[in-house]
């Protein structure tokens, strides 16, 4: 038996392959790709990713909000979905082009699940 996890092609879905629908690692996972790819390079949907990639150029520039916003805006898709709310996003440092945030979320069935978040900009 298969514990991988897959996108259905019919809804979108992180489920894995005995067709279970999403778990706890599953909705982390995705919350992870989200932030990890940027925005508009994954080829089967262009709106996801994060908008972090493109502070690069700008690093001076960039604040606590903007670093704030641009996680929620890669997790806004799942917002829209149902999979989870996010309940708050505590960024814990922001020094020298290093931005370290805590973000808790709450998923569909009530769980509060959290993850540190990192980008060195």
């Amino acid at each position: 038996m298969s514990t991988g996890i897959y996108i259905d092609s019919a809804t979108g879905d992180y489920v894995l392959r005995e067709g279970s629908i999403e778990n706890r690692n599953a909705i982390l996972t995705e919350a992870y790709m989200r932030l990890s790819c940027p925005l508009g390079k994954y080829i089967n949907d262009p709106t996801f990713g994060s908008e972090l990639f493109s502070f690069f150029n700008t690093r001076a520039n960039i604040t606590k909000n903007m670093f704030e916003q641009a996680i929620r805006n890669a997790l806004s898709p799942m917002v829209v979905a149902g999979k989870i709310a996010v309940q708050r996003i505590d960024i814990v440092a922001a020094v020298f082009g290093r931005y370290v945030a805590k973000v808790f979320i709450i998923t569909r069935d009530g769980e509060v699940l959290h993850f540190p978040w990192e980008a060195i900009i």
